[in-house]
């Protein structure tokens, strides 16, 4: 039913009124509710970025910075859905991937954003220190890096170090809590013993080794048939995620499995570390391979499939879904 021309015109004048206050009547949101029936609408594109071209540019990079004094030497992934600038890989995370030649050193600093390094390419000699604790950065080792906790990353071995950064600066961007500080020195020292400052007590270094130990501990076990076979990077004092608002996980895909359609209300970001297969999201499939990076918006039906019938496929996995736990928001639904 029609409003009269009298009340609409009235209503008008209100909104008028109000709006020379720096105040807005609630029905000004109805429509915005109204689009909101059945779940958040999906914020960016699902995308895939490339080993094969990353790399190319990673090397690019290291002639165009045959020393990185002034600038680290890392090359972030923006969702082509998302505006720009102040786009990330998705809504809420920045994932990115560095390179550290050897010999260098990336100088040492802290900010409010907290961040993780997955090692694509590591060895003894490559490590990051954080708040004064020395953490090597072999093949697959995640470290973390809590939010204003000093760090410095150092590669003393013979080969180039590659990593997968993932950074919470989107949400911390919108929250406008962003905070930089040099150390003053290029390196912190290294202290005997546990970290000391922002990271006191907490995991900063999870083995791969440990994981692939969990990961025989679960073969031959059934896979989630939404999920495959998944681990989560717990702190080993708290049980909490390995940061406040970022999941971190690995995921298997046996031989000749694929997942069943599901989706959540975390946006999600993965690179893989095994294998070759396909993630269907929406009507949209990906093509993935060793070292791909992917991104799937939130609350859009996503499936996996392992091409291979006999070999694992193998992913590791960051979702945006601890924070949203706090808040009380976050919800999945199998489809």
């Amino acid at each position: 039913m029609n409003a009269p021309a009298e009340d609409t015109k009235l209503l008008a004048e209100l909104d008028a009124v109000l709006a020379a206050d720096s105040m807005v009547g609630q029905w000004k949101y109805d429509e915005n509710l109204e689009r909101a029936i059945g779940g958040p609408r999906p914020s960016g594109a699902a995308h895939a970025w490339g080993w094969d071209s990353i790399s190319a540019k990673l090397l690019q990079a290291c002639e165009a910075m045959p020393d990185s004094k002034t600038a680290r030497r890392t090359l972030a992934f923006l969702n082509p859905g998302l505006p720009k600038p102040g786009g990330g890989t998705t809504h809420s995370l920045l994932a990115a991937v560095q390179m550290v030649l050897p010999g260098e050193l990336a100088w040492a600093h802290r900010h409010s954003l907290a961040a993780l390094r997955f090692c694509m390419r590591g060895n003894p000699n490559l490590y990051t220190v954080v708040d004064g604790e020395r953490c090597v950065m072999e093949t697959n080792d995640l470290i973390i890096t809590p939010a204003w906790s000093w760090h410095d990353h150092h590669n003393e071995g013979a080969e180039p170090g590659v990593w997968l950064d993932a950074l919470d600066l989107p949400m911390v961007m919108g929250l406008k809590q962003i905070a930089y500080e040099k150390f003053g020195e290029s390196c912190q020292p290294v202290r005997p013993g546990p970290a000391r400052g922002a990271a006191a007590g907490k995991t900063l270094r999870y083995a791969w080794k440990e994981m692939e130990r969990h990961l025989g501990l679960m073969r031959g076990g059934k896979p989630d048939p939404h999920q495959g076979i998944f681990l989560e990077y717990l702190d080993a004092k708290t049980g909490a995620p390995a940061l406040p608002a970022i999941s971190c996980n690995v995921r298997l895909l046996p031989g000749g499995f694929g997942t069943r359609p599901w989706r959540s209300t975390a946006c999600s970001v993965f690179l893989v570390l095994e294998g070759s297969g396909r993630t269907v999201v929406g009507d949209k499939e990906i093509a993935w391979s060793k070292h791909d990076v992917v991104a799937i918006p939130q609350w859009i039906a996503h499936h996996h499939v392992n091409d291979s019938a006999t070999d694992r496929a193998l992913m590791f996995v960051m979702n945006d879904s601890p924070l949203q736990n706090v808040l009380g928001i976050y919800r999945d639904e199998a489809l």
